[in-house]
């Protein structure tokens, strides 16, 4: 559905990059708590919040 949306010209660019970061957040924070689980264990509220962090760090100053 994202990509349909991010397709559509009269979509605004703003749009769109809000569309790419939500998509860029949501796989490493499943990747990530895929992996966490599989070494710690498990994945909780705590681990949630400090990839939230890193990931509006990285989104938010990658340029």
């Amino acid at each position: 559905m994202c990509f349909a949306i991010i397709s559509f010209e009269d979509v605004t660019d703003e749009t769109k990059e809000n569309i790419s970061n939500f998509l860029e957040w949501f796989t490493v924070q499943g990747f990530y708590a895929e992996a966490f689980t599989f070494i710690k264990g498990s994945f909780d509220r705590t681990d949630s919040e400090h990839l939230q962090n890193i990931c509006y760090y990285v989104i938010n100053f990658k340029n």
